[in-house]
Formats: structure tokens, sequence, C-alpha cells
């Protein structure tokens, strides 16, 4: 299972290095790695796109995706909206240490005062179709432009 964590996360070249030998934002890999090969159930990641590149979102989305087909619950403390919106289908959206709503990102992104109440802000391309006035629960780019297609 290490080597499969390892690969999975990305960090083999730096497998024999110290991990404070690496550069910050392949340190977040090389832990997940150890979560990884460690086989828990439950794994529980805390603000894992901070300091990430287009490169290692999409590593990312490939660890998050491959534990949730191994059956793995995973758990994603995040404050990155459109990561959310584009990547997760259930959502908890927290403020003053209680769980305010458990839905999806469309009917939380599009509820303002859930979003004034947790001090997050909607992805900007549901609040570019907020402004436009157009209907439904636009969060991601592709919704968008789908939207904006059927309008044509």
């Amino acid at each position: 299972m290490t080597a499969t964590a390892l690969e999975l996360a990305g960090p083999t070249e730096y497998a024999t290095l110290h991990p404070y030998s690496l550069p910050y934002s392949m340190r977040k890999f090389v832990t997940i790695a150890a979560v990884i090969a460690m086989q828990s159930k439950v794994i529980i990641l805390d603000e894992p796109t901070a300091g990430q590149d287009r490169r290692s979102l999409d590593r990312l989305t490939r660890i998050i995706d491959y534990l949730t087909q191994e059956g793995k619950t995973v758990i994603t403390i995040i404050h990155d909206m459109a990561y959310v919106a584009n990547h997760f289908k259930r959502v908890v959206l927290m403020a003053n240490r209680h769980v305010i709503s458990d839905s999806t990102a469309g009917e939380i992104f599009w509820q303002p005062a859930l979003m004034q109440e947790s001090h997050i802000q909607a992805p900007p391309v549901s609040q570019l179709a907020s402004a436009l006035h157009w209907p439904g629960q636009i969060v991601t780019v592709d919704e968008f432009v789908e939207y904006g297609r059927r309008q044509s």
C-alpha cells in the first residue's frame, strides 16, 4: 500500500528525501500519502488546496476520487468555494461551531443569508450568474456556459 500511496500522491521521486527538504506544497502530499498508507476508513483533509497550483489541485482531485472509490469517507475542511462547487456533492456548512446547512453547493451558494452567516463567498461564477439574475443554482463554469447556451 505504501507504493500505491506514494504513486497516488505523486512524490515518488522524493521518496528518499527528508520531508523538510521538500517544497511546502509537496509536503502536504507526503502527509496525504502517509495517511493513505495507514488504510484509514475515514480521512480528514484540512485546507488541502492552500498554496497549490493547477497540477497539484488535479492531483488532489485524483486522490479524493480514488479514496472515495475505495469506499473511504473523505472529510475536507476547505475555504476554496470554487473547488467545493466543482468537486463535492455534499457540503456541510458551519459557522460559530455549529452546522448551519447540510446540502449541495447549489443550494447553499444561492442562499445569501447562509453566505453571510458563514462569512464565505459563493464561487465567482455563482456571483456572476446571480448578478445577471439568472435563475437556478449555477455553481460551476460548465453550468454557467450551459445555461448561457440555452438562452441564445
